[in-house]
């Protein structure tokens, strides 16, 4: 009964913090499906070290071979690089500092641009 009970919970919260959670899990389940796909892929780079046949008439050992590896390391990069940015966003959007301000900011910005959008202008 201890699933139910926080499924009941989970509901009882209010709306606006079940987006909130929904959102923050589709960007982390999204991010964790492509760093398995990157890993996938980095594993190919890995163990490819020759020139496949189909590129053997385009491509020379040597081309391949800095291709290779500059692929690993852009994939090294782009590992760190996504996590990086994962954290920090999920982290700034969890600080209830950042969310005031935030909402606060694009209100203001919102009631400015609403304000010249709409203010009489005056004739020629």
């Amino acid at each position: 009964m201890g699933m139910w009970a926080s499924l009941d919970a989970l509901w009882e919260m209010p709306a606006e913090k079940r987006i909130f959670g929904a959102v923050l899990l589709f960007s982390w389940t999204v991010y964790l499906w492509e760093t398995f796909l990157a890993q996938r892929q980095r594993r190919i780079y890995k163990t490819t070290t020759h020139v496949p046949p189909e590129l053997g008439q385009i491509m020379d050992s040597e081309t391949f071979e800095k291709s290779r590896l500059y692929q690993l390391d852009k994939s090294t990069f782009s590992f760190w690089s996504g996590l990086y940015s994962e954290t920090e966003g999920t982290g700034l959007s969890l600080l209830p500092c950042w969310s005031a301000v935030s909402q606060s900011r694009l209100t203001g910005a919102l009631t400015s641009q609403a304000q010249a959008i709409l203010s009489p202008q005056s004739p020629k």
